[in-house]
């Protein structure tokens, strides 16, 4: 295999954690008489949260669309603090980020809504170690598409063969490697650092 001149990151669930749980959901229903499941299934199904995250959607129109879907009575501010509590540092990753930056090109390809991105680039200071971060509400596409890793191998100025793409979920490991990237699975912190040192890429 050609040798590893860039890594590239997942953020959810890689960076820093996501619960979709916590709190959010609980907090909508709340106000709703749909339960936090029935909310829940409509953010991972319904085609409306991937037109957000695909930039199809304006934040304005999400809102409206959202609160209107579960008749909620919420205001914008409220309702996206609600919508952007799901996250917590991912232990370990800013300082692992920082180590294979010092030897290593370093990106990011995220599955994202403008609302979420907002938020952790405000809170997340690490993130913007990230120069050029891919992210699929500015370029119209979801991981596994090819496009998305195309983007991301053109964001770090290298061939795809010789960026490592790590992520949580198998099914865009595979597009990855399609699409002629190598790739780790991200499992935890731990097993991800012995596997980036069999890679020589951290000490």
């Amino acid at each position: 295999m050609p040798s590893i001149t860039a890594v590239i990151f997942d953020l959810g669930r890689v960076l820093v954690r996501v619960d979709f749980t916590r709190g959010l959901m609980r907090r909508f229903a709340a106000q709703s008489h749909y339960s936090d499941e029935q909310i829940l299934e409509f953010v991972f199904r319904e085609p409306l949260f991937k037109d957000f995250s695909k930039g199809k959607l304006d934040i304005n129109q999400f809102y409206e669309s959202f609160t209107a879907r579960f008749n909620l009575d919420i205001l914008f501010n409220d309702f996206s603090v609600i919508w952007c509590d799901i996250f917590a540092p991912m232990e370990g990753m800013e300082d692992l980020v920082e180590d294979i930056a010092a030897s290593h090109k370093i990106g990011l390809l995220s599955d994202i809504d403008p609302l979420h991105w907002s938020y952790l680039i405000q809170n997340y200071a690490f993130l913007k170690r990230f120069s050029q971060p891919v992210l699929s509400y500015q370029i119209g596409a979801l991981k596994p598409s090819p496009k998305c890793y195309r983007a991301a191998a053109e964001s770090v100025n290298e061939p795809p063969g010789k960026c490592l793409f790590i992520d949580d979920r198998q099914i865009n490991i595979l597009g990855a490697k399609k699409s002629g990237m190598q790739a780790i699975l991200f499992k935890n912190p731990a097993s991800l650092k012995q596997e980036l040192r069999q890679l020589h890429i951290i000490s």
